[in-house]
């Protein structure tokens, strides 16, 4: 049983998401309320949700890149005998076919597609490390069950958080797919 409301008004006091929500949670539980967020740093709880978050995001985009490079190769296919004027340089070049232009994209949609399956791979840590990433209040299996649970891998190292180079890889693949689209 926790209040929305107060977890707000909470929040609007110490500007810090998780803190709000312990309070109220830890109101209803009493004594026990000491256990809830033992050992624990608020970034083991936001950057493990995080890589949930940006995993079901990975799954939405996933599928429209895939529904992407399907329409590609059927454009490809559908055109393979569409003549065109070829550009090299800015001016006009050989003929090509307007399904060769499709098929060049098809494939650059694959290859974003296999780089955003190495960014999910990457992305998909959780962490349970405490503050600074010692375990000094937690044990590593603790982690280990909590990541299986969530069906994350526990950060092989952290600090208070999870590096951010797993997220710079992502924002790089999401980028380079954009410039596919352009």
């Amino acid at each position: 049983r926790f209040d929305l409301k107060k977890i707000e008004e909470i929040e609007a006091e110490t500007h810090h998401d998780v803190i709000a929500f312990l309070t109220d949670v830890s109101s209803h539980l009493g004594d026990s309320s000491k256990y809830l967020h033992y050992g624990l740093t608020s970034s083991d709880v936001g950057d493990t949700a995080l890589s949930l978050q940006i995993l079901d995001s990975i799954d939405i985009i996933n599928k429209k890149m895939q529904s992407f490079k399907e329409l590609l190769k059927k454009k490809a296919v559908e055109h393979a005998r569409t003549v065109m004027v070829g550009r090299t340089h800015g001016i006009h070049a050989e003929p090509v076919t307007l399904g060769l232009k499709f098929t060049m994209y098809a494939f650059e949609m694959k290859r974003n597609l296999e780089r955003l399956k190495q960014a999910r791979d990457n992305i998909s840590y959780g962490k349970i490390s405490g503050a600074v990433g010692t375990y000094a209040n937690s044990d590593p299996l603790l982690e280990e069950k909590t990541c299986s649970k969530l069906g994350l891998k526990p950060a092989p190292v952290s600090t208070q958080i999870i590096q951010r180079d797993r997220h710079a890889q992502l924002l790089s693949v999401l980028a380079i797919a954009g410039a596919t689209l352009e």
